[in-house]
């Protein structure tokens, strides 16, 4: 797939995207972790929201597109 030269590309995370686990990277603890079925077992962003195993991933969708990725935006 080409997108036009002019093309403008925008992206963004939620700090609980990117933030990491607090077992994994020394994050501290916060709701997500306590309750990460949310509130009565209703649905939450856990099976999106995993950028800390999925960075490589993204990278390479992104690669394919031929975009570069940055991670400090």
């Amino acid at each position: 797939m080409a997108f036009p030269k002019d093309f403008l590309w925008g992206g963004a995370v939620a700090a609980n995207q990117c933030e990491g686990a607090y077992n994994a990277d020394g994050k501290g603890i916060d709701i997500q972790d306590i309750m990460p079925y949310g509130i009565m077992g209703a649905p939450t962003e856990e099976p999106t929201a995993d950028n800390l195993k999925l960075t490589a991933i993204d990278a390479a969708r992104a690669a394919a597109l031929g975009r570069d990725t940055d991670a400090e935006g």
